[in-house]
């Protein structure tokens, strides 16, 4: 027995998902060392 389908889709979209929030929080510190917010 595999876990496929709607399982398989659920935990590979909570990867995605996780992956997608580490580049949004990277390209905010990026944005803030080169000064695009002004504090």
């Amino acid at each position: 027995y595999v876990k496929t389908g709607n399982e398989g889709y659920m935990v590979m979209r909570a990867k995605y998902i996780k992956e997608v929030e580490e580049l949004k929080t990277f390209i905010k510190k990026e944005e803030l060392r080169l000064g695009y917010y002004k504090e």
